[in-house]
């Protein structure tokens, strides 16, 4: 059985447009851009309209590439993001790796991904970064 969702920025559809399009869940962002976020408001009528949520941290493309300082920080606000929302705790935060990461990319991506805590921890990216 084939589950689809959606991931969204700054447009917003409207929830009961997404569950008609057969969509059923959506990933929406956590970020330091409060026009890129989800807010608690659409999270409502998110979950109103029958729609499961994921969580998504991308704020820069390549902050990954700043290790584990970074990732701490990060991961720190993420999570402050995802209390305010209700988001519950045994539901992981997927971090961005938006970009085609190789060779000594890694080592800072991994350190950034080890410094992740809180919540549990997805990676968005490439097959390879994954």
């Amino acid at each position: 059985m084939t589950i689809l969702g959606v991931d969204y920025a700054w447009n917003h559809p409207a929830p009961q447009d997404i569950f008609n399009a057969g969509y059923r869940f959506v990933i929406r962002y956590l970020s330091l851009d409060p026009t890129k976020n989800l807010t608690i408001q659409e999270a409502q009528a998110l979950h109103s309209a029958g729609l499961a949520i994921l969580l998504y941290w991308e704020n820069g493309t390549l902050d990954t590439l700043g290790g584990a300082t970074v990732g701490a920080s990060q991961s720190s606000t993420a999570n402050h993001q995802a209390d305010a929302l209700s988001y519950p705790t045994q539901c992981p935060i997927f971090y961005a790796v938006d970009f085609n990461a190789s060779g000594t990319q890694f080592v800072p991506i991994a350190q950034y991904f080890n410094a992740v805590g809180g919540r549990g921890k997805g990676c968005y990216g490439s097959w390879l970064t994954v």
